[in-house]
């Protein structure tokens, strides 16, 4: 305890508890991924104000990659799987610990693509997996993240695609890229989370591509990294856009390093790009200013080098405006 000078002799004042965490403060985390030849299933804790390593935070449900990421003030979500699961899991940003089942996809795929507003998280997207004839899915579902269950139908994305990447303000989403194979596409899909309905033509990325990562602050979206499916098949482009305007991607900057399968992760401020391929397993992370343009500078690594990794935050665009 303290003793107040002020108060009688020898009195103690008790000291109130240390704060170690307030929702909102800019906690960003990697989930799952793959290093090879291992399926991952660890959370990694980075904080997006200040450069450094990520550290571990708990346990995924089970080792997973291929699935989606997005988040609330209060909890991160991690939704499918490339073995086309369907489970939805959470956790709980206030103490380090492992995530628990929340629910269920309508739909079990790999490659989808999330984002989130303070509300309502969104997963759209991805394929079945079948190897000989893979068969994309324009689906896209919503939960309300407060209260565990299943997710529920929202609508349809514009392009039936897989590995998107998603973004998103406080009110609109966005989901930018992705393949039908053999081809990597640049469309870019609008939602108002809000509501439900069919996606809208939003514009393009500047260079067509998959497996690639996004973020956000409340107003705009960063599109970075990829493969183009085509020569040179790792992207190190990073792309902007206006959320509240329709309209084709501008060119922000570099990575520092090109890759693709990596996973991204912002508050309102600062984007930031974790993992990757290259194409074997990388533990970059960089970082950029979202309101900026430029290249991308070192932010720290991963706790080990892995692809296949997704994203989320307690800060995004959707979260602060």
């Amino acid at each position: 305890g303290l003793t107040d000078t002020n108060a009688p002799f020898n009195e103690i004042i008790p000291q109130r508890p240390s704060v170690t965490y307030m929702p909102g403060s800019g906690r960003g985390f990697t989930l799952g991924g793959y290093d090879q030849p291992n399926k991952k299933q660890e959370i990694q804790l980075t904080h997006i104000s200040t450069a450094g390593n990520s550290s571990d935070f708990g346990d995924l449900t089970a080792a997973v990659y291929g699935g989606a990421g997005f988040g609330s003030l209060t909890r991160g979500f991690y939704a499918g799987d490339v073995t086309e699961g369907n489970v939805i899991e959470s956790f709980e940003y206030a103490s380090q610990g492992n995530a628990a089942d929340f629910g269920d996809l309508t739909l079990g795929r790999q490659g989808p693509a999330g984002l989130s507003s303070t509300t309502r998280g969104v997963v759209a997207g991805g394929e079945d997996g079948d190897i000989s004839s893979p068969a994309r899915a324009n689906t896209i579902d919503y939960i309300t993240m407060a209260t565990a269950g299943n997710a529920t139908d929202f609508g349809d994305l514009v392009l039936a695609r897989a590995y998107p990447a998603g973004a998103s303000s406080s009110t609109r989403g966005v989901f930018g890229g992705g393949d039908i194979h053999p081809a990597a596409k640049n469309e870019i899909d609008y939602i108002t989370i809000a509501s439900t309905g069919d996606a809208t033509d939003f514009g393009d990325l500047t260079v067509a591509r998959d497996l690639l990562a996004g973020g956000s602050s409340g107003t705009r979206a960063i599109f970075a990294g990829g493969n183009s499916l085509s020569s040179p098949n790792f992207q190190n482009v990073i792309d902007y856009i206006t959320i509240a305007s329709a309209g084709d991607a501008s060119d922000f900057g570099d990575l520092t390093v090109a890759r693709s399968n990596l996973a991204g992760f912002s508050n309102s401020i600062r984007g930031v790009f974790t993992g990757g391929a290259t194409p074997g397993d990388n533990d970059e992370m960089d970082y950029v200013t979202i309101a900026s343009t430029g290249d991308a500078a070192d932010f720290g690594d991963l706790i080990v080098a892995m692809q296949s990794v997704s994203g989320c935050a307690d800060s995004h665009g959707g979260l602060q405006a």
